[in-house]
């Protein structure tokens, strides 16, 4: 099959559209290192609190009075994502804090990831970046090839215990199909982690830990964003393709089964 140049660029524009936030990500990590000034700048102008205020107002303006009322009855799940997000996987935080990781402070900000609330977007990543870099912090190939596959163990441990407790707990319902959009949300929002408030914190312990301690520190909270995006966005398309494919599957056996009654 031949393409022509404007299927590629088709093409493109739709795989955009889908990973824009892992592509985004990545561009402001690129353009944070490799040139810090602008990002110096925006931090000198309180960039990343305003950008995380309208975060939050945004998301507010979104919410719908009749959905909200909805999963507001949920009582048991919205126990379960509570407990998920404030105290299991803060729990979990203090034993990451002691991985073995070279220098320290990569375990410090992996572990205090684990203690912040759930997503709500990445849009501090470039000014944190461009601080880390300026400072000219010392982090070898090793230590950042260890802390990214410590993020990505720690964020496959928080889906894999949630996706368990759902299923024990019969959240949504004991039957497995119509619980599985209510299971789906918990094991996504009790897994992933907010890069603001993280940086938030961080930010207010450099007087305490030093500068130096901060900025190495914010490289495990960008690696861990970065890497509950790609795989949230492989599983989701993955849940998709797999409900198209079951609808598709049905829609062939109910089709069949009216034209044997027709027969």
């Amino acid at each position: 099959m031949a393409f022509t140049s404007a299927s590629w660029v088709a093409a493109a524009l739709a795989f955009v559209e889908k990973q824009y936030l892992p592509i985004a990500l990545l561009t402001a990590l690129a353009l944070g290192a490799a040139n810090p000034a602008p990002g110096l700048a925006a931090a000198k102008m309180h960039i990343p609190a305003v950008a995380t205020f309208g975060i939050f107002f945004v998301q507010g303006l979104q919410l719908r009075r009749k959905e909200a009322a909805s999963a507001l009855s949920a009582k048991a799940e919205i126990a379960y994502g509570l407990l998920s997000i404030l105290l299991f996987t803060p729990l979990l935080g203090l034993l990451v804090a002691q991985l073995p990781l070279n220098p320290r402070p990569l375990a410090l900000g992996l572990g205090l990831v684990c203690t912040v609330p759930t997503a709500l977007a990445c849009g501090v990543a470039f000014v944190q970046i461009s601080k880390t870099t300026s400072q000219k912090m010392a982090v070898d190939l090793a230590g950042l090839v260890a802390t990214a596959a410590a993020a990505i163990g720690v964020h496959a441990v928080f889906l894999l215990v949630n996706t368990a407790a759902c299923r024990l707990l019969q959240l949504g319902g004991p039957d497995p199909v119509k619980a599985q959009k209510v299971r789906r949300s918990l094991i996504i929002v009790g897994s992933v982690k907010t890069l603001p408030v993280a940086v938030t914190v961080l930010s207010k312990l450099g007087p305490v830990l030093g500068e130096a301690v901060v900025g190495i520190a914010m490289l495990p909270v960008v690696l861990y964003q970065l890497t509950q995006i790609v795989w949230e966005s492989v599983m989701v398309s993955q849940w998709l393709a797999g409900d198209a494919a079951a609808a598709a599957a049905a829609a062939a056996a109910a089709a069949a089964k009216q034209g044997k009654a027709a027969e």
